[in-house]
């Protein structure tokens, strides 16, 4: 339900033209006959120079009308007038404004409006009860004026080919509708408004309406460069980015229209560097030493580690192994799960951590008399793990052969590259390496939730290309074009990335599953297994290890730990425990990450992640009846805690971890900034979601297809709006004399785990 007194925003990114901004676009918004509730000014400037002297002309025209709040900040996101915008919409959703009664107008700083045009623009919505308006503009060169108009309907089709009169500056649309479509494509530098019109489009429920008046000047002089110049490295981009998203979508018709009206206009063509890359291998290793493994496990599921145990079976043949053993720390294992672990091990050495010897270890030192079981009989995550490490570095100490441990999750599946990647270890031992952080393959080691949004993206831009397709015809394979945004955005898999916003809206394809597959094949496979994408399984964005000369080279610090690490000195594991944090009743997510910072900056080890990659299978998605709430507070808190705390470290790099409280009180701010962050971009996602299960339900196959029809329902179930506030709730709250207690007791924990000893 749409609220009453719903509020305009105009939003105005600028770079480098202080007078344009002074003369044009600000002074239009400062004549309006109707102000908006505020404007916001995105500055994208190079230098300082020009950020300052558009500061001084925003104080000037705050002053002139004390009505008219205007808002300067810099764009946080990826440079350009797309994050622009989108750091625009960051801001606005920070001030917790209600998306459904907010709309947006967007200004580009060398156009103006007309006086009236906040007003007959507002007029409109409200008389028609409409989410978007579009008016007639005047385009302006050395010419001349032309007027030119607005689209009366939205339609995919015109957009794919030009632009029927939509520009940056007539855009008027209500926040949560431009939250559904996803905000602007940061991958694409130029064509922006035709690609978000597309995606307005798509979502079938937009209410939209032109305004059949000129009531903005464009102004497209060629003496001076703009996004649309011809041959500029800006506007040859978007025309090759937004090749690569909507070509599949064309009909040949369309891409010889695209491609002969960018010819004609902008002088560019379909560039070779569109074409399939080739690989880069890793060298192979010339001189390879034994070694010994002493692989930790923590083991609940038979059916779960049963592959694993298989392949370290297979492993155990390999020339460079001298010996493996597995040290497996049961974790409410049954008896009927340890018997089949018994038969199966043939030749392996699993040595058992069992119950009673982990209760002994609990009631005997003092380290360990806090550990306790949930209510199914099992530690958390992070104790387990301390139980674990803490034997096998004892194990380790004892041990006079060249032994390295590897302590892995249970889901985790051994490959060709991950034997590759074992042969260089001793080599890192020789280099001083104390830690080597390994990398995941296949499925992401974050919680689903946190890439839903890309892979629904995928899903739906897969889906338009196939239907585009004759169903019996074979399909081809274009997911190399997916490797040019992995080398591009390394976060490509991840909705929520602090490292760049650039990935989210651009497609990457599906694989075919055999040479002979067909179209008809594809929809059905596309349409049976996005539901895994809820359990964590890719559909289209799985992790891959790009090969790039030698694996050594591909060493560097680190201490984003997860289920693929290898330790030489046994130190780090008998000196540092997996430490967490609880918070009302539960315990928060990045222990392990925990452990490396202690690792680090305490015990002064040297740690490197090092492209060793590892498979990791996603989980069965069951359809649970609500979102986990608590979950997905210890996965925010967790990361949050961590994000805080090594930006801090970053900036003291020689810190032992013992903390002032002018320093702890820095690290509790850092953590509350990425909170607000955080739950910014995860209400964006949440948004974006349902706008695609929207855009699905508005397809023609939608009311014959069983997949497509649970998809949605799955969608509305876990995405709601509802859940959305539950979630912000029950992170919106955080006991930080708990944070600064946390803090100050890292090295107190770590000496008393030290000293704890558990033969």
């Amino acid at each position: 339900m749409v609220h009453s007194q719903p509020k305009v925003t105009v939003i105005i990114a600028t770079k480098n033209r202080t007078t344009l901004l002074k003369e044009r676009s600000l002074k239009s918004v400062y004549n309006q006959s109707t102000l908006p509730h505020q404007v916001i000014v995105v500055d994208d400037s190079d230098a300082q120079r020009f950020i300052d002297d558009n500061i001084s002309v925003i104080e000037e025209y705050q002053n002139k009308a004390l009505r008219l709040q205007i808002n300067h900040i810099i764009n946080h996101r990826t440079k350009g007038a797309a994050g622009s915008w989108n750091s625009a919409v960051d801001y606005i959703l920070s001030q917790k404004q209600i998306p459904e009664n907010t709309f947006i107008a967007i200004l580009d700083d060398d156009d103006e409006w007309h006086s009236n045009y906040i007003k007959m623009s507002f007029d409109n919505i409200r008389k028609h009860s409409l989410d978007m308006v579009a008016c007639d503009f005047y385009r302006i060169t050395e010419e001349g004026k032309e007027i030119n108009t607005a689209p009366n309907r939205l339609d995919v089709n015109d957009f794919l080919v030009g632009n029927p009169g939509i520009q940056g500056s007539n855009i008027f649309i209500r926040l949560s509708c431009f939250l559904e479509a996803g905000c602007f494509d940061e991958n694409i530098e130029s064509c922006t408004d035709r690609d978000i019109c597309i995606r307005i489009t798509d979502l079938a429920t937009i209410k939209y309406r032109r305004v059949a008046i000129p009531l903005m000047n464009h102004f497209a002089e060629s003496t001076r460069v703009r996004m649309s110049t011809p041959n500029t490295e800006i506007k040859n981009s978007g025309l090759n980015n937004f090749w690569l998203k909507y070509s599949k979508r064309m009909t040949e018709e369309q891409k010889e229209g695209y491609l002969k009206r960018a010819k004609t206009l902008f002088n560019w063509v379909l560039p070779k560097i569109l074409e399939e890359p080739k690989e880069i291998y890793s060298k192979p290793i010339t001189s390879i030493e034994k070694f010994s493994l002493q692989v930790g496990v923590i083991c609940s599921d038979y059916k779960v580690i049963s592959p694993l145990l298989i392949q370290l079976g297979q492993l155990q043949s390999e020339t460079f192994i001298d010996k493996i053993q597995i040290f497996l720390l049961e974790n409410n294992l049954s008896v009927e799960d340890k018997k089949a672990i018994i038969n199966q091990k043939q030749l392996l050495e699993v040595i058992f951590i069992t119950k009673p010897m982990q209760d002994k270890w609990i009631g005997k030192a003092d380290y360990f008399k806090n550990f306790s079981r949930n209510k199914n009989s099992m530690f958390s995550i992070a104790q387990a793990r301390t139980l674990l490490q803490k034997y096998i570095g004892q194990v380790m100490k004892q041990t006079t052969d060249s032994v390295v441990a590897w302590i892995l999750d249970e889901d985790m599946r051994i490959t060709k590259d991950t034997v590759a990647g074992l042969k260089v270890l001793p080599q890192l031992k020789k280099q001083g390496v104390d830690i080597v952080i390994g990398k995941y393959e296949f499925s992401s080691p974050n919680p689903p939730i946190n890439g839903v949004r890309t892979q629904l993206v995928d899903f739906w831009f897969n889906l338009n290309w196939l239907l585009n397709q004759k169903m019996t015809a074979k399909m081809s394979d274009i997911s190399f074009e997916n490797r040019i945004l992995i080398k591009k955005y390394p976060d490509y898999y991840y909705d929520l990335s602090r490292k760049h916003s650039g990935h989210l809206e651009h497609p990457f394809w599906l694989k075919p599953n055999s040479n002979i597959e067909t179209i008809s094949n594809a929809i059905e496979r596309l349409g049976k297994d996005i539901i895994k994408i809820f359990g964590g399984t890719p559909l289209t964005r799985s992790l891959l290890t790009i090969h790039s000369g030698s694996i050594l080279d591909t060493a560097k610090d680190s201490v984003n730990r997860g289920g693929n690490t290898f330790i030489f000195n046994p130190e780090a594991l008998d000196s540092v425990p997996n430490l967490n944090m609880e918070i009302n009743g539960t315990d928060i997510r990045r222990s392990d990450m925990m452990w490396a910072i202690i690792n680090k900056y305490y015990r002064k080890m040297n740690i490197k992640s090092v492209n060793i990659p590892i498979w990791h299978t996603g989980k069965v998605f069951r359809n649970p009846a609500m979102l986990n709430i608590d979950k997905v507070r210890e996965e925010i808190l967790g990361s949050c805690l961590y994000a805080g705390l090594t930006d801090w470290l970053k900036v003291n790099p020689e810190h032992s971890l013992c903390f002032s409280e002018k320093e702890i009180s820095t690290i509790i701010d850092n953590m509350k900034h990425h909170l607000k962050q955080r739950l910014i971009l995860l209400k964006q996602s949440f948004y974006r979601i349902r706008g695609v299960s929207k855009s699905i339900q508005g397809l023609r196959i939608y009311a014959q297809s069983q997949d497509l029809q649970k998809l949605t329902e799955i969608v509305d179930q876990l995405f709601s709006k509802h859940n959305f506030e539950r979630i912000e709730k029950n992170v919106g709250i955080i006991p930080f004399p708990i944070l600064s207690d946390f803090l100050n007791s890292m090295q107190k924990q770590s000496d008393s785990y030290k000293t704890s000893v558990i033969s």
